[in-house]
């Protein structure tokens, strides 16, 4: 069985938007920037969902500790 992911943060998430926009790219920008920028992205999104597991999950250690 996999590790469970790590607690992901809203302010992580809100920190991450900020300095890394998910924007149309410049035209002046090559491929390889891009390709980076997308990435980034992508990642953003991923952590995102990752808190949207975290606080769709009824067994979330917050929720445990506050019973």
């Amino acid at each position: 069985m996999d590790k469970p992911f790590p607690p992901v943060s809203r302010e992580l998430i809100a920190a991450l938007k900020q300095s890394f926009p998910d924007q149309v790219p410049n035209i002046s920008d090559d491929d390889r920037k891009v390709w980076v920028k997308v990435g980034q992205v992508s990642v953003v999104r991923f952590l995102e969902k990752q808190l949207e597991e975290q606080e769709d999950n009824i067994l979330n250690p917050k929720v445990i500790n506050d019973v």
